[in-house]
């Protein structure tokens, strides 16, 4: 008796039923040989990109749609990250002290002190190579010096062609003596990607040297001073000079075994200090004790008994015969 076997085709193909964008789906297959192919949008710059997809789709449309465009409809626009906050930077005010007076600033500045001084500022900055400087990130700056007087009186009628237009440049304190030494106050914002605490250790490491060759005044010192939200600075004076160091010494002392030999001695000497005291504080002390004082002695010694008187030679005593 022959009975025939029920035998099941091995159908190689995509057997991905689930997947919404299977491309190459086949019905008839029972074994998925991993040929499966998804359709989408393959382009990552695109709203609708689908990191599924292995092969990019298109929407024909009509005969009048390009190819550009038949991947517009399917991927839609471009994406666009959106853009990054803008960074906060602290605002900062420095302070530099001068040996200049308003008359010589007018000398080496002029009119155009503000601008000057804020170029020459980050310029010097720059040089230093640490970070980005421009004159953009510069805020302010002034003297105390009275546009009323000569000869900053020439400045207010002066118009100037830069981006500041017409400018009051030698504002300041009214009545200043022009011979007398004035400071300059330099406002500019920290510069990207630097802390405010290495921004203040930075200017303050600076020699006034150096500043004074940048601007091309004397320069005798500079305060930093952080500016607040609320308007409040806060300033961070420069550090007192460290206190120099004593010459060292060439002489690196005695020889290890000559110390030993020292503190040996030391310590023997102080051994037979004490042991000689107890010594002779124990021979004080049996010298005492066996000394005989006056009254022990006359207490020692045996007295012979007194001899009796003499009886007279009248009351018929005999008379007192020689053993010779």
């Amino acid at each position: 008796m022959y009975e025939r076997t029920s035998c099941l085709v091995k159908m190689a193909g995509c057997t991905d039923d689930v997947s919404t964008n299977t491309f190459n789906y086949q019905a008839t297959a029972n074994f998925n040989d991993g040929s499966c192919i998804y359709g989408g949008c393959t382009d990552s710059i695109r709203f609708g990109y689908d990191p599924t997809s292995t092969m990019q789709f298109y929407d024909p449309g009509n005969e009048t749609v390009k190819y550009a465009d038949d991947t517009w409809a399917v991927c839609g626009g471009f994406y666009v990250p959106p853009a990054a906050p803008p960074s906060i930077r602290s605002e900062f005010q420095v302070t530099f002290g001068t040996a200049e007076s308003c008359i010589s600033m007018f000398a080496v500045f002029f009119c155009d002190f503000k601008y000057m001084l804020k170029l020459k500022f980050a310029t010097f900055m720059m040089s230093l190579g640490t970070h980005s400087w421009s004159i953009a990130d510069m805020i302010d700056a002034s003297i105390p010096c009275t546009s009323s007087t000569s000869p900053y009186d020439t400045c207010v009628r002066r118009k100037l062609s830069d981006a500041e237009g017409r400018r009051q440049l030698a504002d300041g304190v009214v009545g200043r003596q022009l011979s007398e030494a004035i400071a300059i106050d330099l406002g500019m914002y920290v510069p990207d990607g630097m802390s405010d605490d290495a921004f203040v250790e930075q200017l303050l490491s600076i020699d006034p040297a150096a500043w004074s060759a940048a601007f091309g005044i004397t320069i005798t010192g500079l305060t930093v001073c952080r500016i607040a939200t609320d308007g409040t600075k806060l300033c961070a004076f420069p550090p007192p000079p460290a206190p120099s160091s004593p010459p060292a010494d060439d002489d690196t002392g005695l020889p290890v075994y000559l110390i030993v030999i020292i503190v040996l001695l030391v310590l023997g000497t102080l051994v037979l200090v004490i042991v000689g005291t107890l010594w002779y504080r124990r021979k004080q002390q049996r010298l005492k004790g066996t000394a005989v004082t006056p009254d022990v002695a006359e207490r020692a010694v045996v007295q012979p008994p007194a001899l009796p008187p003499a009886l007279p030679a009248s009351a018929g005593a005999p008379a007192a015969t020689s053993l010779e």
